[in-house]
C-alpha cells in the first residue's frame, strides 16, 4: 500500500491496485492499510471521473473503479464491525449517485453510448451494497433521499421501457449480464430498504421521493409494472412486484 501511495507511475498504480484487488479474496482477517488505500482511491478517481471530458480518459477510470470496488467488497467481508463498513459504502454510494444521476441527467447520446466497462463498475457498487443490507448501520447509508434517488432513476433507465426518453438499451450487447445484475441488484435493495421506518426517517413520503425523480407522472411504476410482467420469472419480477406492493400500502 505504501509504495502504491508513493509511486508516480500512473501505469503503475494501475497495475498494483488491480493485482492487490485480486488478493484482498484471500485475506481473513481486517487490513486497515489497504481498506483506507481503497477508500482514498475510489474518492480521487470519482474526482477525476466526475472532471474529465476524455472518453478514453474516462474509460481507464471507471475500469479503476470497478476493480477497486470489488476488492473493497472481498475486503468489507473481513469486518464485523459496523462503523468499519461505514465509510467505504459511503464514498461507493457518493459514486453510484453520480454515475446514476449523469447518466439520467445527461444526453440521450451519453445513455446510447453506455459500455460493459459502465456496466462492471454499476454491477460491482450494486452487489457491495446488497451485500451489507442486513447491517443496520449500513443500511441507513442506503437510505438517504439521494441513494435511493438514484437507485429509482438508475431502475428506470434500465426497466426495458422503450418509450421513456431515459431508457438504456443493453440487450444484446456486450456485456449485457452486468447490466442485468445492476438493474437487478438495484430493485432488490431498494425493495429491501423501502418500509414504514425508512419513510419516517427520510421525513417526507416515498410518492413524494418518487415525484422528484420522474420525468413525467407514474414513470416509475409504469417501469415496476413493465418489469412484473415480463414472461420469464426471476429476481426482478419478484422484486418489482413487491415493490408496487409496499409502495401501494405506504402511500
Amino acid at each position: 500500500a505504501a509504495a502504491i501511495r508513493s509511486s508516480t507511475n500512473m501505469d503503475f498504480k494501475r497495475n498494483a491496485l488491480e493485482l492487490l484487488s485480486s488478493f484482498v479474496i484471500h485475506y481473513r482477517e481486517p487490513k486497515a492499510d489497504l481498506m483506507e488505500l481503497f477508500c482514498d482511491v475510489i474518492e480521487t478517481q470519482t474526482r477525476s471521473l466526475q472532471l474529465s471530458r476524455d472518453r478514453l480518459e474516462q474509460s481507464k477510470l471507471k475500469h479503476l473503479l470497478g476493480v477497486v470496488v470489488l476488492g473493497l467488497q472481498n475486503l468489507l467481508c473481513c469486518y464485523q464491525n459496523a462503523a468499519d463498513q461505514t465509510k467505504p459504502l459511503r464514498i461507493a454510494s457518493d459514486l453510484f449517485i453520480f454515475m446514476s444521476d449523469a447518466l439520467f441527467n445527461g444526453p440521450r447520446s451519453r445513455r446510447m453510448a453506455v459500455s460493459k466497462t459502465d456496466g462492471i463498475l454499476l454491477s460491482n457498487l450494486t452487489s457491495l451494497f446488497v451485500l451489507f443490507l442486513g447491517n443496520g448501520d449500513a443500511r441507513k447509508v442506503l437510505s438517504t433521499s439521494r441513494h435511493m434517488s438514484s437507485l429509482i432513476r438508475f431502475i428506470m433507465m434500465t426497466s426495458g421501457v422503450e418509450e421513456m426518453d431515459c431508457h438504456i438499451a443493453f440487450s444484446n450487447k456486450d456485456g449485457e449480464e452486468y447490466w442485468e445484475a445492476a438493474h437487478t441488484q438495484c430493485l432488490q435493495s431498494l425493495m429491501f430498504i423501502v418500509n414504514e421506518a425508512s419513510q419516517i426517517h427520510l421525513e417526507k413520503s416515498y410518492s413524494a421521493l418518487i415525484e422528484e425523480c420522474e420525468s413525467s407522472s407514474n414513470s416509475f411504476r409504469a417501469c415496476l409494472r413493465h418489469i412484473s410482467d415480463r414472461a420469464h420469472r426471476g429476481a426482478p419480477v419478484v422484486s418489482a412486484r413487491c415493490l408496487l406492493t409496499k409502495l401501494e400500502r405506504l402511500s
